[in-house]
């Protein structure tokens, strides 16, 4: 597939990316918890659905991982992938 018809594709999958660490209880809403310690690093299901389930963030770890093999195997340069927003 071109660089072209890529670009908008990896375009997405890093703003997924940033999302996810952006809603990371670090705080992240971790203040609306009862115990907001015990839920640093975790994800919640949803701006609305705050419940930690331990599915969340393997969810998470697996897009990561996918993104980096990506990085890994070329097919998604590093500067494109680092590029400022």
């Amino acid at each position: 597939m071109s660089r072209a018809r890529l670009a908008p594709l990896e375009e997405q999958v890093r703003g997924s990316l940033a999302y996810m660490l952006r809603y990371q209880l670090q705080p992240g809403p971790a203040h609306l918890m009862r115990d907001p310690e015990r839920v640093r690093g975790a994800w919640p299901g949803s701006p609305i659905d705050l419940s930690v389930r331990i599915d969340y963030p393997q969810h998470v770890a697996g897009a990561m991982l996918r993104y980096l093999r990506l990085l890994a195997d070329g097919r998604v340069s590093v500067a494109y992938a680092q590029r400022p927003r």
